[in-house]
């Protein structure tokens, strides 16, 4: 119920544990079984200003890959990358969106709202649709 309707998700583990990274798999598996379409998902691994790290960038951008995710790393404490996460969610909801809905016209993207309303400007004017 949770993932109905959604656009994206952002699954989060602490790079400094293991088991948090482990979790992430089940995660992904989750959001993909019960999401009625596909979605944009961001794996972040936080914590990143702690030195003990157990999960490696290249690994975790694996996972990521895998599940045709993207990756980002961020510290909560210090608020570096924050932001970029939701900027990268926004962006790659809005070109998945993008991508699915229409066919390009005239070098111009056509959303379905914009192509109703081409539809009906046609028909005012005799063309064909």
């Amino acid at each position: 119920m949770f993932y109905r309707n959604s656009d994206g998700a952002v699954i989060v583990f602490d790079v400094n544990k293991r088991e948090s990274f482990d979790l992430a798999t089940k995660w992904f598996e989750e959001v993909n079984r019960f999401s009625e379409k596909s979605i944009t998902i961001i794996l972040v691994g936080n914590k990143i200003d702690l030195a003990k790290r157990e999960v490696s960038n290249q690994e975790a951008r694996e996972l990521a890959e895998k599940y045709k995710g993207l990756y980002l790393e961020v510290s909560a404490l210090t608020g570096r990358n924050i932001e970029e996460i939701f900027n990268s969610l926004t962006m790659e909801i809005y070109y998945h969106k993008a991508t699915l809905v229409r066919k390009p016209t005239k070098g111009k993207l056509v959303l379905s709202e914009v192509k109703n309303e081409e539809v009906a400007e046609k028909k005012k004017k005799g063309g064909c649709c």
